[in-house]
């Protein structure tokens, strides 16, 4: 164990163990209660070498402040256990410091302070001869025997490191306990606690032994190479956008008979098309038992890659899993040690099988067994969507859809077949992929029209608008550089609205490219649109620069008090830099939008969510726990999701996603308490597995106590779904949009939305009342404030109120107090 790195022990334990080492063959001889006398000499010896600290060697007073001294160095309890044994705490006239900082001004010197939080002391050391300064006193006396127990303690772990069994664990317990002082041995921990640590050192000990051992076979094969040379070419090609190869080999072979695919348009798929299909589905291997079969840890095999439910959908087609032997991987982190490696665990949670997979050519190991039976049908059946989505987004029209469905089914065996999904489920999915090829084609074409050129993106006709009192500039900023290009746009109107409302949301009105997000004003039981941006490439940049080109029109004194964002980080951390002094919460509409996505991944819930009431209300339950007192906001969830039936996933997904750790409290609930039951799950299954914290914590999307202000009612947002709908000309509903946000100002009369928040505000206020029976509080506000209400729903409540006739409107106008022309 003892080298020259700076990870290995002090020079003290080195030697000691050295003294050790060389009496190994007598170390172990007697195995009786008294302790070998090879082991007592040589431990003994060591610790005889170290002088005890007692108040005549170290002054019971802490030297001058300028007067050099030499330190001790020990572990504390966390390097203790780790790489760093014999670092961590220096040591001197019964004092101990912490290490703190590296010092800048003198290198080699850190700073160190007492390990009493009240205390002030401070202490430099010089970590290559361990030599420094006390530059504080203390303020309590010294711990003498603090010093010669820490010492011990680091003694015991560096022997049980170098001993490889416990034979003589009593032996050098007994020698170590021996050698301390009838002043110290009271204070020091019983033989037991030593026996328990010593045996944990040693299985530390065989664990990194086992890691290195495994590390190393691991490496042999990768690094010759010809391993490397000898890929399968199963990965699609060195761009990362493109399609596999297989499936474009097989897009290929069907393009050469496009003119005989679409001539048979019966029952029965045309002859080409069931040829073409059946030549590359035939030369898949399908996984059989006596194949597949579970190898030896260190094996290497070939992994088979295949496209997970959220990967099918994107331009990753065909990554995201990988399969062999009836298990299917799914990727989980790059690996540091083995560049070209990542590391892929079993789909199945319950199962702790992992496996090493070369991206390159899909060649590793498996290097822990699974729990659970293999299932040979999921890899034909991922195939089989797999090149039905490929298809798909090669076929320009979908006449053919019924024939590649069909072929692509009778490749099946009877046995996958019947676990496969049905004809019309396969016909629904290559519809959908035809549409997200063709949206797909639409984003680039418009983003090469829009973003590529060398000349400004914005013409001349949109920086001066005429919206009906004469031209205005609307162009506020424009960036135009190759690698991000964006423009912010701004009217006289659009200032106005924020200087006077100080509440404003900040949400993304298109996802595709190129990007558009609006900042709304909320006024008068409105949410209208006042400034937008548009811009190629989502940034932390972006959001900054787009609020300080807002924040730089508006007066010193109108600054925004109160945003609500989406679920977006980049955004708040933009809005927190912009206006510090701004309270900002986030969407609960986005809120809801995320569980609903989660419900949609999951096709147990979704069916549930579509066919049972009940279940349905206690799924929308959930968004609705940001009107709950932060104090009450754990108690309210365990009650919620005690009151569910098999939703683990969707619960456990929202608690590490948005409530965390830090909520709950110490004490656990009383058995048959409301929520005991999710209290007692999160505590034992939940906190040992998920240690992270939330990607939002319940801070920022709790509301209670400002439901008033709702700007967070993001579905009272005044754009139209024309923003997010596949247009062509973003600039164009730029501008008429604040056409529409002028209109919905001057008409202010938007019934539905006003009596919907009353409601809710009615609700919220009873509370107290109703806090009781929290899962019925929930269902309430689910019932007034259902998911389903979308943007497209409250815009077509704006365009009713245009029915009004011009002398109503001329009336309402004029009865309005302080109205903007």
């Amino acid at each position: 164990m003892a080298s020259s790195k700076a990870n290995d022990f002090p020079r003290n334990w080195l030697d000691r163990e050295v003294k050790i080492e060389q009496n190994d063959d007598d170390l172990f001889e007697s195995s009786g209660s008294e302790p070998s006398t090879s082991l007592a000499t040589g431990l003994r010896d060591g610790l005889s070498s170290e002088t005890t600290p007692t108040p005549q060697d170290n002054g019971s007073s802490p030297p001058n402040e300028q007067e050099e001294v030499t330190f001790v160095p020990g572990s504390s309890q966390r390097t203790r256990v780790t790489d760093k044994l014999g670092r961590g705490v220096y040591m001197h006239g019964g004092y101990t410091y912490r290490r703190e900082r590296t010092m800048k001004k003198l290198p080699g010197f850190i700073t160190c302070r007492c390990i009493f939080r009240e205390c002030a002391a401070r202490a430099r050391v010089n970590e290559d001869n361990c030599k420094g300064f006390v530059v504080r006193q203390h303020n309590h006396e010294p711990d003498f025997t603090k010093q010669t127990i820490r010492q011990a303690r680091d003694a015991l772990e560096a022997q049980a490191r170098a001993v490889g069994n416990g034979i003589a664990a009593t032996d050098a317990v007994r020698v170590i306990r021996s050698t301390l002082g009838d002043d110290v041995f009271p204070k020091a921990n019983s033989e037991e606690a030593y026996l328990r640590a010593f045996e944990r050192a040693r299985k530390r000990a065989r664990q990194e032994e086992g890691n290195e051992v495994r590390e190393e076979a691991a490496l042999e094969p990768i690094v010759s190479e010809a391993n490397f040379g000898q890929g399968s070419g199963s990965m699609a090609s060195s761009d990362e956008n493109n399609l596999l190869e297989n499936w474009l080999d097989r897009e290929v072979k069907i393009e050469q008979n496009d003119d005989d695919l679409f001539e048979s348009s019966g029952s029965e798929p045309s002859t080409s098309l069931a040829t073409a299909l059946k030549d590359v589905l035939s030369s898949e291997t399908v996984p059989t038992p006596q194949d597949n079969g579970p190898l030896d840890e260190q094996e290497e095999v070939t992994f088979v890659p295949g496209s997970s439910k959220r990967t099918r959908v994107t331009d990753k087609l065909g990554r995201g899993v990988y399969m062999y032997g009836g298990y299917t991987y799914r990727r989980e982190r790059t690996m540091k040690k083995l560049p070209g490696f990542i590391t892929c665990r079993c789909i199945f949670r319950e199962c702790a099988a992992r496996a090493r997979v070369n991206e390159d050519n899909c060649k590793g190991f498996v290097v822990k067994q699974h729990n659970h039976e293999p299932d040979f049908n999921d890899q034909s059946i991922r195939q089989a969507r797999d090149a039905l989505e490929a298809q798909a987004r090669a076929v320009g029209n979908g006449l053919g859809a019924t024939d590649a469905v069909r072929v692509i089914r009778s490749t099946l065996g009877d046995d996958v077949l019947s676990a496969a999904s049905s004809e019309k489920a396969y016909l629904r999915a290559f519809q959908r992929g035809r549409k997200r090829a063709r949206q797909e084609v639409n984003n680039e074409v418009r983003e090469e029209a829009v973003f590529s050129s060398s000349e400004p993106i914005v013409s001349e006709e949109f920086r001066e608008v005429d919206f009906g009192q004469g031209p205005e500039r609307f162009l506020l900023t424009e960036i135009n550089k190759d690698d991000s290009k964006m423009a912010v746009f701004m009217s006289t109107f659009g200032k106005t609205l924020l200087e006077r409302s100080r509440n404003i949301s900040i949400c993304e009105a298109s996802t595709s490219s190129p990007h558009l997000f609006v900042i709304s004003a909320y006024l008068d039981n409105l949410s209208l649109p006042a400034a937008y941006c548009i811009y190629s490439k989502k940034s932390p940049d972006v959001y900054r620069t787009a609020l300080d080109a807002v924040n730089a029109e508006l007066a010193c004194n109108k600054k925004p008090l109160s945003i609500i964002a989406d679920l977006e980080r980049n955004v708040t951390n933009a809005a927190s830099m912009v206006w510090p002094l701004a309270t900002i919460g986030l969407s609960t509409y986005r809120l809801g939008t995320e569980v609903f996505s989660k419900i949609q991944s999951n096709a147990d819930l979704l069916w549930r969510y579509n066919t049972n009431e009940e279940d349905r209300a206690l799924m929308d339950s959930l968004q609705y726990l940001a009107f709950v007192p932060l104090t009450d906001l754990y108690h309210t969830f365990c009650t919620l999701w005690d009151s569910t039936d098999e939703m683990e996933d969707l619960f456990t997904w929202f608690f590490t996603s948005y409530i965390g750790r830090y909520f709950v409290p110490k004490q656990p609930f009383v058995d048959l308490q409301p929520g005991w039951i999710s209290d007692s799950i999160i505590r034992d299954q939940i906190l040992s597995k998920h240690r992270a914290d939330p990607s939002f914590s319940p801070r920022e999307w709790n509301l209670y106590g400002r439901e008033k202000q709702l700007i967070n009612n993001s579905m009272k947002q005044g754009f139209s779904r024309s923003m997010t709908s596949d247009s062509t000309i973003f600039l164009d509903i730029i501008r008429s949009e604040e056409v529409f946000s002028r209109e919905l100002f001057n008409e202010n009369c938007l019934a539905k939305p006003c009596y919907v928040e009353k409601d809710l505000w009615s609700v919220v206020e009873q509370y107290d009342e109703k806090s009781e029976d929290p899962v019925q509080y929930l269902k309430e506000l689910a019932s007034i404030y259902p998911r389903a209400l979308d943007l497209g729903e409250i815009n077509g409540v704006f365009k009713q109120t245009r029915k009004k006739t011009a002398e109503q409107q001329l009336h309402k106008y004029r009865k309005s107090k302080g109205c903007i022309p």
